[in-house]
């Protein structure tokens, strides 16, 4: 009869246990931000949308490269410049994707990557401006950057792509709207 009232107070000793356990864990995993917390819950709701765009960006960086690389048959030492930096971008973009689908909702395990993919926006972004505009290109720079604002405070970072890079809206808002 005593090993009853044992187990008992065994089990609700380890049962109450648990909350501190997990807590300790949490702190070990990195310190408490309840401001991450529900930034990070709010964006759980909006996965989908993460996805799309690092589908988008995916395509369109694919897109402009190629095409940047079939209309440039014999670049000049800037031009070929911005094909390789329009070439890490597509490669940037392609990885960002791929751990997105991965790594589904949780952003932690992407950051690193997004700040990747945006530093190869930069690159490029630096590279085309020494080059002779082409349409197809800035329209495809405009839509990434667009994405990128948009992904941004996903990841904690202010959305000023657009501005900083000099690319302007192309109405890929309404776009948006209709998805």
């Amino acid at each position: 009869m005593k090993a009853k009232p044992l187990i008992l107070a065994a089990g609700l000793t380890l049962v109450s246990s648990v909350p501190a356990a997990w807590a300790q864990y949490r702190s070990y995993d990195r310190p408490y931000d309840s401001n991450y917390d529900q930034t990070y819950q709010e964006s759980y709701r909006d996965y989908g949308q993460v996805t799309r765009a690092a589908r988008e960006i995916q395509e369109t960086a694919a897109s402009i490269s190629y095409q940047a690389f079939r209309n440039n048959r014999r670049p000049d030492e800037a031009e070929a410049e911005a094909l390789d930096r329009l070439r890490d971008l597509s490669a940037r973009a392609r990885h960002f994707q791929s751990e997105v689908g991965r790594y589904r909702q949780d952003p932690r395990h992407t950051a690193d990557d997004f700040q990747a993919l945006a530093d190869a926006f930069a690159a490029a972004a630096d590279s085309l401006s020494n080059v002779n505009r082409r349409p197809y290109v800035e329209r495809g720079m405009a839509r990434i950057a667009y994405r990128l604002d948009m992904l941004a405070p996903y990841y904690g970072q202010s959305g000023d792509f657009r501005e900083r890079m000099g690319y302007r809206d192309d109405g890929y808002r309404d776009h948006d709207r209709h998805h």
